[in-house]
């Protein structure tokens, strides 16, 4: 009754009924409310208002229509091209829009984009929409989104600028912590790794990812009892983590106890049947086990998982050598060399197996590459492999 008598007046209830119904959860009542015939009425008596088309690019995104959603968020950003074209709705206090909200329509825009169709097309149109907001480093979320953009472009240096960002605005945020940290730790900065996990577990101390994250460093360094300390903490927050019980294993690997390695890597294997790199691990095991059979049907897995790493191959080429399979280990070795063909650990297993096939001249080539691998990685160390065979 209220809408029936001020439809005529004012747009602001129409507004204020959708955002209601959107606020419990009520996401297709929020659109009938925002797309209702009553809507057109209040864009009537309000056409330059693009915070209805931001709520209904929102609605449309949560509802899973992304398509729909980027073309009412780019209708509301192109009415947004100045902001002073928008007209405020003249209710003080209670409806006050500003600067961020109107970003928002870009980064929700952004999302929509990449839900679209999750390629490397999407996540350069998504990037392309956030790169054109005023402000982006005043937005966390916004940061946080770009950086996971980086990352799936394998971007990492910028992926982590962006985290860095976002801790200077929310140096509480345990998430950024946690990924900046995961971030240093993959471009081989163990020691600000380390503090951002510190950090985060400052803050919450039983956060899981941040706990196996520090656990992996310590493991990394061969403490392995320190590591297992910080992984039964971990055990009560995230029992069922693929992550957690595979770095648990392969401490009891480290240490010697291989029946308790294999029970941990079977139940992470359970967890994530298509995680290549726990087969992997598995297959290291029964190697160093000497159970060539059964490390060869788990490095194989790891090979059809993942085959576009080179480690498996090598590993599994070791494991045909045992089992007298000479050709086969052949084929693996070239094919790890091809994913691979500057890892000088692939370089002298392959030398050593072609001189104990009495092949001492393709032997001393890979010996010669491997020694040039050796010498560029650490120019200081000058190491004359093939005089050790």
């Amino acid at each position: 009754e209220y809408l029936d008598e001020c439809i005529d007046f004012c747009d602001y209830p129409v507004y204020i009924r959708g955002k209601i119904a959107q606020i419990e959860g009520e996401l297709d009542k929020a659109l009938y409310w925002f797309s209702s015939p009553l809507y057109e009425k209040a864009l009537e008596i309000n056409p330059r208002n693009a915070v209805y088309l931001c709520r209904i690019g929102q609605i449309n995104f949560l509802l899973g229509y992304h398509k729909k959603a980027a073309e009412y968020l780019q209708e509301s950003i192109e009415m947004n091209s100045d902001l002073t074209n928008f007209q405020l709705i003249s209710v003080p206090d209670i409806f006050t829009i500003s600067n961020r909200f109107f970003q928002q329509a870009y980064y929700w825009r952004a999302l929509a984009l990449y839900y679209m169709k999750r390629n490397d097309e999407s996540i350069k149109k998504a990037q392309e929409c956030l790169a054109s907001m005023r402000h982006i480093g005043q937005l966390p979320e916004v940061l946080i989104f770009m950086a996971k953009l980086l990352k799936k472009t394998k971007d990492y240096r910028n992926a982590a600028r962006a985290y860095e960002q976002v801790v200077k605005l929310e140096p509480d945020n345990v998430d950024a912590l946690t990924n900046l940290g995961l971030l240093y730790y993959q471009e081989g900065n163990d020691n600000k790794a380390f503090e951002m996990f510190g950090r985060a577990l400052s803050y919450d101390s039983s956060n899981g990812d941040a706990i196996i994250a520090a656990g992996s460093i310590i493991q990394s360094n061969g403490d392995f009892d320190v590591a297992l300390a910080k992984y039964r903490v971990a055990m009560e927050r995230c029992d069922y983590n693929s992550a957690l019980w595979n770095n648990i294993g392969m401490c009891f690997y480290g240490k010697g106890k291989y029946i308790a390695a294999i029970s941990c890597l079977k139940k992470a294997n359970y967890l994530s049947p298509l995680d290549w790199k726990i087969s992997f691990n598995l297959g290291l095991l029964h190697y160093s086990m000497e159970q060539f059979a059964s490390a060869y049907h788990f490095l194989s897995t790891s090979t059809n998982l993942n085959p576009h790493e080179a480690m498996p191959y090598a590993a599994l080429a070791a494991v045909l050598t045992n089992l007298k399979d000479f050709e086969n280990a052949r084929k693996a070795y070239e094919k790890a060399l091809s994913l691979d063909k500057k890892n000088p650990q692939i370089l002298h297993n392959y030398a050593v197996f072609e001189l104990h096939q009495q092949r001492p001249d393709k032997a001393e080539k890979l010996l010669r590459q491997c020694e040039e691998q050796i010498t560029w990685n650490n120019p200081r160390k000058k190491v004359h492999t093939y005089q050790q065979c």
